[in-house]
């Protein structure tokens, strides 16, 4: 069985989504939900583009 491994792949959006997200929560202008929100829905995009690359995934956590 072959493993795909990618590493150094961006985990913070495409256009460092992550990062204006979690200034926003520090000035207070978003919810911790929010900056949650914004984490969940890069992951899941990174997950699909990948998969739809051809790498498969096991979430062990």
């Amino acid at each position: 069985m072959t493993t795909t491994h990618i590493l150094g792949y961006p985990r913070i959006g495409d256009k460092r989504e992550l990062k204006f997200a979690l200034e926003q929560y520090w000035n207070g202008e978003i919810s911790q939900q929010a900056l949650l929100d914004v984490g969940a829905t890069i992951r899941h995009q990174n997950w699909a583009q990948q998969t739809s690359a051809g790498a498969f995934f096991c979430h062990r956590w």
